[in-house]
Parts: structure tokens; C-alpha cells; sequence
């Protein structure tokens, strides 16, 4: 049913990754010789004030949409429950596969750009901790849906 408590996990899930796509990922502060912002479709860099370049990273907005679209179908497969499962693993491999690509432009971005801003401060953004955010909410759900199919069973063989 749409009431059950996974379908709020999967909802959270939903909302943080729509966010993830609006919200910065990481961010080098140069100060005066320039800043550096990665979000989930592009990175855009700024030196001495004027914008230098904007890499497409959309790798990692297509895989928070393909998270979503799975989660939305998972929503809808409540009568389901070993399909959920099974998308909530697809869906923990996309979440990982995020996590992954993210980390990845990270270190590639410190390693580009620690040369032209020498004394910079690199930081997180909210959006990194999403993908964590998700895979604990999706472990959840997962937790829930077992709990769901035991008591299901369990109802199954007091009426044998």
C-alpha cells in the first residue's frame, strides 16, 4: 500500500535526489584568483572574476534522474514486494554508481585546479552527502518491504 512506511523512505529518497540536482556538490574557494563550483550537470570555473570554462559533467544528474525513475516505479510496485526488492538493488547500484562518479570529478578537480589556485579551500556541498543520505534510506526501505513480506507470509500459513 502507499501508506507503508517504505514509501516514505522512498519519497525522502525522491525529494533529496530532485535536490541534488539544484544544490552545489563541491566547491574551491581561490578567493581573489578564483572559485570553482561543481553541480550535478556542469562545472563552472571562475578566474580573476571571469568565468573560464563549464565542463559537462550531466553523468551524474542523468544518474540522480535514473534513481528517481526507479524509485517512482519501486513506489508503485507495492503489491509487488520482491520487485521492490529488486529495484531497491538496482537502485543501491545506481546510488553507489553516483557516489563513485562523484568522488571521481572531486578528485579530479583538486588535481586540475590545485595548480592555478594554489592556497584554495576545497569544500563539500550538500549535495555530496545525498547519495550517503540515500543508500541509508534505501536500507531502510529494504528493511521495511522484508518486514512487510514476513508478516504477509507469516498470515499466509496461519490460514493453512
Amino acid at each position: 500500500m502507499l501508506q507503508r512506511i517504505q514509501t516514505v523512505f522512498m519519497a525522502l529518497m525522491i525529494i533529496a535526489l530532485l535536490g541534488l540536482l539544484f544544490a552545489p556538490i563541491f566547491n574551491i574557494d581561490g578567493g581573489v584568483l578564483g572559485q570553482v563550483k561543481m553541480g550535478a550537470f556542469v562545472t563552472d570555473v571562475k578566474v580573476m572574476g571571469k568565468s573560464m570554462e563549464s565542463t559537462k559533467n550531466f553523468f551524474i544528474g542523468v544518474l540522480a534522474i535514473l534513481a528517481v525513475l526507479v524509485l517512482s516505479y519501486s513506489i508503485y510496485c507495492f503489491k509487488d514486494r520482491p520487485m521492490q526488492l529488486k529495484l531497491a538493488l538496482v537502485n543501491n547500484v545506481i546510488l553507489l554508481s553516483l557516489f563513485g562518479l562523484m568522488l571521481y570529478y572531486r578528485f579530479g578537480l583538486i588535481e586540475t585546479y590545485s595548480k592555478i589556485l594554489p592556497n584554495a579551500s576545497a569544500k563539500f556541498g550538500i549535495g555530496f552527502i545525498v547519495p550517503v543520505l540515500c543508500l541509508v534510506l534505501n536500507r531502510l526501505a529494504v528493511r521495511f518491504i522484508k518486514k512487510d513480506e514476513k508478516l504477509v507470509k507469516d498470515a499466509f500459513e496461519r490460514l493453512r
